[in-house]
């Protein structure tokens, strides 16, 4: 929150997948650590939530920073929902999370939308920002977030959705900036959760064509 000292405002409830009959009417005391960029590199700063939402200041930057992720090194025992600016500032700043960090990003992604509190189409557009990584867990995780439409797509939508994960994935760097040709030689977006005999075109987004003009 900006417009004065950067503040951070947090909530929580209990995690609920849809259709769950439990009630989400608990809180905890949950220590929550964030990560955030000031002028000298990343800082940790950690609160104590205890009620079901509180404002706390970001007291380690003077201004709001360019992004901030919500679970720094992982460790929280939580799920992170982001809203929608959030999450694009995050996204656009992936290279400066860790490898963990990544993992419960794209895990969080999965299960927001199994809960209803994120957009399928959010998870999927994330996914793409780290489907060539040499990582096995990450790219474990963006198959998690690619398949997980996959019983709700309908059928005409279906050629979208494939042409989505037969997406070629940007080819990744080795740590001496070369070409990683056994990673960039891997077909699809999510590394081929299926292959069809051939190549569709450039991808699309999962929405239904608009009607014909009389």
């Amino acid at each position: 929150m900006c417009g004065g000292p950067p503040r951070v405002r947090l909530s929580q409830k209990r995690y609920l997948p849809i259709g769950s009959a439990g009630k989400a009417g608990q809180t905890w005391g949950t220590p929550v650590c964030l990560r955030y960029p000031n002028a000298d590199g990343p800082q940790r700063e950690c609160f104590l939530l205890e009620s079901v939402s509180a404002e706390f200041p970001l007291t380690k930057t003077d201004s709001c920073p360019a992004y901030l992720y919500p679970n720094a090194n992982a460790q929280g025992y939580y799920i992170a929902t982001y809203s929608s600016d959030l999450l694009p500032k995050v996204i656009g700043h992936a290279e400066s999370l860790n490898n963990a960090e990544k993992v419960s990003l794209l895990h969080d992604l999965a299960a927001g939308a199994n809960a209803g509190h994120m957009k399928l189409s959010a998870g999927l557009t994330s996914a793409q920002t780290f489907a060539a990584s040499p990582e096995r867990k990450i790219v474990g995780q963006v198959q998690a977030v690619a398949s997980s439409p996959y019983g709700v797509v309908p059928l005409d939508l279906m050629p979208n959705y494939q042409r989505y994960i037969q997406a070629p994935p940007p080819v990744p760097k080795r740590w001496d900036g070369r070409p990683s040709r056994a990673i960039a030689t891997t077909p699809g977006c999510c590394a081929c959760l299926w292959c069809p005999s051939s190549r569709a075109a450039a991808p699309t987004s999962l929405s239904r064509p608009k009607p014909a003009a009389s």
